[in-house]
């Protein structure tokens, strides 16, 4: 697949049987791939939520495909090509913790067998070989986004960004404006955020979202910078104020952020405060702010007290459309 990647841990517990205590390990994967499709085997929950698995040599049989597949191994980086209508045994050094990329140009049903010391296939000669004596833990089918066990990849949502600088006017409320889209939700996924001024200041920063627009006030539209010249233009709108809304519309939600940042934190006139970086939907437990419809829009405000004269805000938006 091209592009960059999201990768997404499917454990299921339920689906698996653990090989017999004292038994040898092998771990048998049915791989079903459409053209130009590529899984990624995660032997990194096996070994944590199952026992301790380490495998040390491979069985691929791609004797039904018509295509060649490429299977590699993310650790080490070593890639095999299996060829069409052969079937390939091979070893390579044991690590526990593995991810196996299997991808073709294809439709292929490939077969992977992978094998724990001692439990290595016929052909080898350590002590205890020969596949009589494997206890095969055999998985349900292996397809994008439906198996325990594997980490799927998938096409990155396009990402795009907003970075200006904004100087605000005498006591300013909303400064800077999200309005959601029509067609798309809009994930934001990090902010960050640094401040200059004429003189020391501080001042306090709250997000929170509004169910209406704002009216009056100086502002120009921002629009999103795309990551990917292969993406689209983004559908998000977002309004920069250098002047303070006449009309601020309607608070929909408490503080999603509340802090205090500094203007000319350090050496004195015109240096800028201190970075602050927040981000969201990093960790699996944990959702990124979402923008949904047209009619929701995300405000960053400045509570509408004075600051400092020539006071600007630097802001870098990171957000995803999907």
């Amino acid at each position: 697949m091209s592009g960059s990647a999201t990768f997404s841990s499917q454990f299921n517990l339920a689906n698996l049987t653990a090989p017999a205590t004292g038994t040898t390990h092998a771990v048998k994967f049915n791989v079903v791939l459409a053209a130009g499709q590529s899984v990624v085997i995660d032997l990194t929950g096996y070994v944590d939520q199952i026992g301790d698995f380490a495998a040390q040599a491979m069985t691929v049989d791609n004797s039904s495909g018509a295509t060649n597949i490429t299977v590699s191994e993310q650790f080490f980086g070593w890639q095999r090509v299996i060829q069409a209508g052969s079937i390939q045994t091979f070893q390579y050094p044991a690590v526990p913790q593995q991810r196996i990329v299997v991808s073709s140009t294809g439709a292929v049903t490939p077969v992977l067998t992978l094998y724990d010391w001692p439990a290595f296939p016929d052909g080898f000669s350590q002590s205890g070989s020969g596949s009589s004596n494997v206890n095969v833990l055999t998985l349900p089918a292996v397809t994008q986004g439906t198996s325990p066990w594997i980490t799927q990849r998938v096409p990155s949502p396009p990402t795009y960004s907003w970075a200006t600088s904004i100087s605000v006017g005498a006591l300013p409320t909303d400064f800077f404006v999200i309005q959601g889209s029509a067609t798309k939700t809009v994930t934001i996924t990090s902010i960050i955020l640094q401040a200059s001024a004429a003189s020391f200041g501080s001042f306090q920063l709250a997000v929170f979202r509004r169910s209406s627009a704002n009216t009056g006030g100086t502002f120009s539209a921002i629009g999103g910078s795309p990551f990917s010249t292969a993406s689209s233009n983004a559908t998000a709108v977002a309004n920069a104020y250098t002047a303070a809304p006449t009309s601020l519309g309607t608070q929909s939600s408490p503080n999603l952020i509340y802090n205090i940042f500094q203007f000319d934190a350090y050496s004195g006139s015109g240096t800028i405060g201190p970075v602050s970086v927040y981000t969201f939907g990093n960790d699996v437990y944990e959702q990124p702010i979402s923008i949904i419809g047209s009619t929701s829009y995300l405000a960053f405000n400045l509570g509408g007290v004075s600051v400092p004269s020539s006071a600007t805000i630097y802001l870098n938006i990171k957000f995803q459309e999907q």
